[in-house]
């Protein structure tokens, strides 16, 4: 894996797990802030339909309270049922047929809706929220109202995919920004990395086209040059010395432990009347009879 995408993957994953950490923080918040919205809607919705049917149930036009409550009901999809219940705990209009009230509503202990505002209750296969709200201060007559669970799972639902739809969006930003940014950290080194390989090779090289380097890069790169400047001014001097070498007016010979010719210039060839292959296959006393493989071992040491 290059180095642009290892540096890309690093940022990537910074960003992303902080990224998830504030959403899961944020989703949260949202979550809070959406149940506790839905509850005081709830709560708010019950006081308006409380007050709306006040008056009708202080005159006993049961069957007016019945139709008002029916036509509030009939226009919130999310509201289940509307039950009014009188001072002495009986229900007294609701938005049921007479006889179709479900037991769950029967059993609720009316006394004790102003302690217990709220309950969750299971009508056939649906939990419902119900919440009690009283039609007049320190009277025992309620109104309850029905709202389905499902209008709160919807809207959780809701936060959540919205949710989802900020963090793949920030997950796509990270990538762009990683492999931006990863792209302009690796490219000079990469750069580098190819006038390194090139000066290695003895081919062209150059640094002037590595752009963005800073800090660390930077000396590294001006490092590189003054080190290949020194080499090349080492390697002209060593050449000044080799061409003056080889056509020194003196024979010259290098030879090694073994009494092995390594190296003899012009003059050395010419004086023994050899080339300089036949010289470098050759031991000192092939062509030194003062010089044996004995006195030359002596002679180095």
């Amino acid at each position: 894996m290059s180095l642009r995408w290892r540096i890309a993957l690093v940022i990537a994953g910074f960003v992303v797990v902080t990224s998830t950490v504030l959403l899961i923080m944020f989703n949260r918040q949202i979550m809070q802030d959406h149940s506790a919205d839905h509850a005081q809607w709830a709560k708010t919705l019950t006081s308006a339909v409380a007050k709306t049917i006040f008056h009708d149930t202080l005159e006993g036009k049961n069957y007016e309270v019945r139709e008002t409550l029916r036509r509030i009901a009939k226009g919130n999809k999310d509201i289940v049922y509307l039950v009014a219940v009188n001072f002495d705990g009986k229900v007294f209009a609701s938005t049921f047929d007479d006889d179709d009230l479900p037991p769950a509503l029967r059993s609720i202990d009316h006394s004790q809706c102003s302690q217990h505002p709220e309950r969750i209750l299971r009508i056939g296969d649906d939990q419902i929220r119900d919440i009690a709200y009283p039609l007049a201060t320190n009277l025992e007559a309620h109104l309850h109202l029905g709202v389905s669970e499902d209008a709160f799972t919807r809207s959780m639902e809701r936060a959540t995919w919205e949710t989802s739809m900020v963090a793949g969006l920030i997950l796509l930003v990270a990538l762009v920004f990683a492999s931006y940014t990863a792209a302009r950290i690796s490219r000079p080194i990469r750069q580098l990395t190819e006038s390194v390989i090139a000066f290695g090779r003895g081919e062209a090289w150059q640094t002037n086209n590595i752009k963005h380097a800073d800090g660390e890069v930077r000396q590294l790169v001006q490092s590189f040059e003054t080190m290949a400047r020194e080499r090349n001014k080492a390697k002209e001097a060593l050449l000044q010395t080799q061409y003056a070498l080889d056509h020194a007016p003196e024979g010259a010979f290098w030879l090694d432990e073994a009494g092995r010719v390594t190296y003899v210039n012009e003059e050395g060839c010419r004086s023994l009347g050899y080339t300089r292959d036949e010289l470098l296959k050759m031991h000192l006393w092939d062509f030194d009879p003062d010089f044996s493989q004995t006195t030359w071992k002596e002679q180095w040491q």
